[in-house]
């Protein structure tokens, strides 16, 4: 167990997995601060609630350089399972720990991207993924280096992106073979299909009659997650 010296004002991304009534899992990535008062640990979200995280300190677990990007470069990470709210529990008290879930309504919502994922390993990459420009081949590009990439997994990414901002990152190290505008149309097209998949599904890329079609090849990489007491 991590000393709470040792976290003390250190950032911590709590990854609330929400299973449902149909065994399916839902993520949400909340990223803070952990605060140590009266000798007891607070994530401390935004400033002014604090929410206290003392009785999993044995479940807070240092973050790998491979998931650093998507836990939103946090030093450390404490997966909950959540559920329903109890009977006869006020909702207000709830509302005073800053966090908030993601209604899956608004799924279209959600800020997300992908990055690369190696199969069956799960090995993920750092870099974000967009559709090849030439729609010539079935392969997600690397948006730093350009390279063919066949898989990715959708991520959280914590702030939203147009696709004017991932075309801007992508010219910092490549260069357009085609008319901005189209690489434009292209990008919106990708985002737009984007948001019809979950958090955590894995896909490939692929072009049928010059259309941008995303296949869901994996509901999620296998995962175990423990319940609360």
């Amino acid at each position: 167990m991590i000393d709470k010296s040792e976290l003390k004002n250190k950032t911590i991304a709590i990854i609330a997995v929400d299973v449902d009534s149909k065994d399916e899992e839902n993520l949400v990535v909340y990223s803070g601060t952990i605060n140590l008062k009266d000798d007891q640990l607070f994530f401390n979200r935004d400033g002014n609630n604090l929410f206290e995280i003392s009785d999993w300190q044995e479940r807070i677990k240092i973050v790998g350089d491979d998931v650093k990007n998507i836990l939103l470069d946090c030093n450390y990470s404490l997966t909950l399972s959540i559920g329903d709210l109890p009977e006869n529990e006020n909702p207000n008290d709830y509302k005073e720990t800053g966090l908030k879930w993601i209604s899956r309504n608004s799924v279209e919502k959600i800020k997300k991207l992908l990055i690369e994922i190696k199969m069956p390993s799960g090995k993920v990459g750092k870099d974000f993924l967009i559709p090849n420009f030439r729609k010539s081949n079935n392969d997600f590009i690397n948006i730093r280096t350009g390279r063919a990439v066949s898989r990715g997994v959708i991520v959280y990414i914590g702030v939203e992106i147009t696709s004017e901002e991932i075309l801007i990152k992508y010219l910092k190290n490549n260069s357009l073979e085609y008319e901005k505008e189209k690489c434009l149309n292209i990008l919106n097209d990708y985002l737009s299909k984007v948001n019809q998949f979950k958090i955590g599904n894995v896909l490939s890329i692929g072009y049928d009659s010059g259309k941008l079609k995303l296949r869901k090849k994996f509901e999620r990489v296998s995962y175990k997650s423990k319940k609360l007491p």
